[in-house]
């Protein structure tokens, strides 16, 4: 048993409710942001990280009581109106990434422009799509080392109906331009006819309700989650490398996945990236909801939810 303090996004007051991880969570107590959109957050304590390992924790003790801070957020892809929107086409895109040079994958290529999840919002509301969620996704490269604000390897990257990155081998979220979406293995031969928005992740964290095999190591960590129907999209971001927040595994990226109700799930790029951005209507501003390990990075990739004309009230 772990104790878990549910806190909406417009409330201040904590309460105590047991939960347990195979339990489904119930939709109806979370907060609605907007007509199919609804968002929740949880604190919980887990007895212990013992087995695991917590490599950017400092006085990490595996045996003293690990905590998780998560941010999760459920979207009703049935929604009229609503749309994704992921981060498009840099200028110069296609050509080589300057003074970077290639390795044995051959030379890095301009696909996108790094911003910050805010950022991407931010920028794709002044486009006129006015973003009210997004979440960090993809990972990319060349990461570390280098001050280039390009990215490229992303896995299937598209947005609003144009490549942007090219499969690589990665499992991706689809969405296809007659609002259906998926979470499948993609490659090069993979048809991206039809796909309106795509990001990739790591790999499947949940197939079929079941989490994949034990890991040991802890991170922040970003997962997408589909439930079995196909209809209700799941974002989770869970902060660590923190003392208040340790991280989880991407195994229990799996299970907070499930418990959230998804059937299959992937798991983006986490670590420093990890962010999810929600806009605050009354400071008509973008806030961020979660507590970035390393501050707010700038992503390679990003993923938004908007509408096309406003949802209709239920």
């Amino acid at each position: 048993m772990m104790t878990v303090r549910w806190r909406s996004v417009c409330a201040w007051l904590l309460v105590l409710v047991p939960v347990l991880a195979q339990e489904t969570y119930d939709w109806s107590q979370a907060t609605e942001l907007v007509p199919g959109i609804r968002h929740t957050s949880a604190v919980v304590e887990l007895p212990n990280a013992v087995g695991l390992n917590g490599p950017y924790l400092r006085d990490f003790d595996p045996e003293k009581p690990r905590p998780i801070r998560m941010q999760v957020a459920r979207i009703d892809t049935r929604q009229p109106g609503l749309r994704f929107t992921a981060t498009g086409r840099a200028e110069g895109w296609g050509e080589p990434i300057p003074e970077i040079p290639e390795d044995k994958n051959g030379p890095f290529l301009i696909r996108t422009l790094r911003q910050t999840t805010r950022q991407f919002a931010q920028a794709e509301r002044a486009a006129g799509r006015p973003v009210v969620l997004a979440i960090n996704t993809a990972p990319w490269s060349p990461f570390g080392g280098t001050s280039t604000p390009y990215a490229d390897r992303m896995g299937l990257a598209v947005s609003g109906g144009l490549l942007v990155a090219p499969a690589n081998g990665r499992p991706s979220l689809v969405v296809r331009a007659d609002g259906s979406v998926d979470l499948v293995a993609t490659t090069a031969e993979t048809d991206t006819a039809g796909i309106q928005v795509a990001a990739s992740g790591f790999q499947f964290c949940l197939v079929k309700g079941e989490p994949v095999a034990p890991d040991k190591v802890l991170h922040p960590r970003t997962g997408i989650g589909l439930c079995a129907e196909k209809r209700f999209l799941i974002f989770l971001v869970v902060d660590g490398r923190q003392a208040d927040t340790h991280g989880v595994t991407v195994r229990e990226v799996g299970e907070w996945l499930r418990h959230y109700g998804a059937s299959d799930g992937l798991n983006m790029d986490g670590g420093g990236s990890t962010t999810m951005v929600l806009w605050n209507p009354r400071r008509n501003a973008y806030g961020v909801a979660n507590k970035p390990s390393d501050g707010e990075r700038k992503n390679g990739s990003n993923l938004g939810v908007f509408f096309a004309r406003e949802p209709a009230a239920e």
